[in-house]
C-alpha cells in the first residue's frame, strides 16, 4: 500500500516506509521518488508515495541494462523496484555471438527486483555463412559456419520474473555451400567453377552469407537471405553447370547454403560440393549451421512466477 494521497499522518509514514518511534520525518529523506534528500521535508512530500518503485518500459530498446533503465526513471537505488516490460514493446539485441544481451540484470539492487514482461526480449541473429570458393581446378574452398545467435536475457543479480510475453534467443546463422570444380578438356580453362550458395541470416537482423568470384570461368553462388524480425533468412543456392556439346553427364555442383535459424533455434547446415565427369576435379564441404542464442544466461540467479514464452537455450 501507499500513503494516503488526502489526509496522510507520520503513523501513515512509517507503516509504509518502517522506521523507529518517536516518529521522525528526518529518517525519510529520499525514501521513494519526488521526496528530498536534504532540507525542507513534509508530510504532503509522502502523499501517494510507496515503498515500492515501480516504473513501465513502453518504448522499444537496444541492448538495455535494467538497472540504468530504473535510475533513469527516477528510483532511489534503496527501495524495492517492480519493473515493467509493456505489451508490444520490442527489446532487442544487437551483437550476435551470446556476448552482449538484449536485456541485462546486474548490479546491486538493495530492497530487490521484480520484472514483468509482457513485451519480447530476443537477441540478435547470426550471421550466415559465406560460401565456399574456388581456388582452381584441385581447389574448392568449404563453406563457411553459420555464426552463433546472440542472447536475449542476461542475469548477474537475484530476480523475480514473471513472464507472460516471449524471451527468445537469436537464431543461429545457415552454413555456406561447398565448392566444386571440373574440367572437362584438356584446355587450361575449360571447366566448371563453381562457387557454393551462402548461408542465410539467422532470425533477426543477420546478414545472409555471399561468394566471391573473379577466376576464368567462375559461377558465383547466391547469397543467402537476410534475417528479419518476422522471418529467418533463407540460404542461398549453389551453382550445378554441365556441358552437354561434351558429355550431359559431366558437372560440378557447389552446395546450396543452409537456411538461417528461427528464433532460438540452431541455423541449417550449408550442403557440400559434388562433381561427375572430367579430370581433374574437387569439392569441398558445406559449412555447419550456427547454435542458437541463449534464452536465458544466469537461471540460477532467477525466481520464475510465470515462465511464459522462452525460445532457445536457458543456463
Amino acid at each position: 500500500m501507499a500513503v494516503p494521497s488526502g489526509t496522510a499522518s507520520l503513523l501513515d509514514i512509517q507503516n509504509e516506509f518502517g522506521g523507529s518511534n518517536p516518529i521522525s520525518l528526518s529518517e525519510y529523506y529520499s525514501a521513494a521518488a519526488g521526496v528530498p534528500a536534504i532540507g525542507a521535508i513534509s508530510v504532503n512530500d509522502f502523499r501517494g508515495k510507496s515503498s515500492i518503485f515501480t516504473f513501465s518500459i513502453t518504448t522499444n530498446q537496444t541492448n538495455a541494462n535494467l538497472r540504468t533503465l530504473a535510475v533513469n526513471a527516477g528510483w532511489n537505488q534503496s527501495v524495492p523496484v517492480v519493473a515493467t516490460i509493456n505489451g508490444g514493446v520490442v527489446i532487442s539485441g544487437s551483437v550476435a555471438g551470446n556476448s552482449t544481451a538484449a536485456l541485462t540484470i546486474d548490479g546491486a539492487w538493495a530492497g530487490g527486483v521484480t520484472l514483468n514482461n509482457g513485451g519480447v526480449i530476443r537477441g540478435r541473429g547470426g550471421n550466415g555463412g559465406g560460401g565456399g570458393n574456388v581456388g582452381g581446378l584441385a581447389i574448392s574452398g568449404a563453406g563457411a559456419g553459420g555464426a552463433t545467435g546472440g542472447k536475449a536475457l542476461a542475469v548477474a543479480s537475484a530476480v523475480t520474473i514473471n513472464n507472460t510475453g516471449s524471451i527468445q534467443g537469436g537464431g543461429g546463422g545457415g552454413g555456406g555451400g561447398g565448392a566444386a570444380t571440373v574440367r572437362w578438356s584438356s584446355s587450361e580453362n575449360a571447366g566448371y567453377y563453381q562457387n557454393g550458395g551462402g548461408g542465410g541470416g539467422g532470425g533477426i537482423s543477420s546478414n545472409g552469407g555471399n561468394s566471391s568470384g573473379g577466376a576464368l570461368g567462375e559461377v558465383l553462388g547466391v547469397a543467402g537471405g537476410t534475417g528479419t524480425y518476422s522471418a529467418a533468412g533463407g540460404g542461398g543456392g549453389g551453382r550445378k553447370s554441365f556441358n552437354g556439346n561434351v558429355s550431359p553427364n559431366q558437372w560440378a555442383y557447389a552446395g546450396d547454403g543452409g537456411s538461417g535459424g528461427g528464433v532460438g533455434a540452431n541455423g541449417g547446415g550449408g550442403q557440400a560440393g559434388s562433381y561427375q565427369g572430367g579430370s581433374p576435379r574437387s569439392s569441398a564441404g558445406g559449412g555447419s549451421g550456427g547454435a542458437a542464442g541463449y534464452a536465458v544466461s544466469g537461471n540460477a540467479y532467477i525466481t520464475w512466477s510465470a515462465t511464459g514464452t522462452r525460445s532457445g537455450p536457458i543456463t
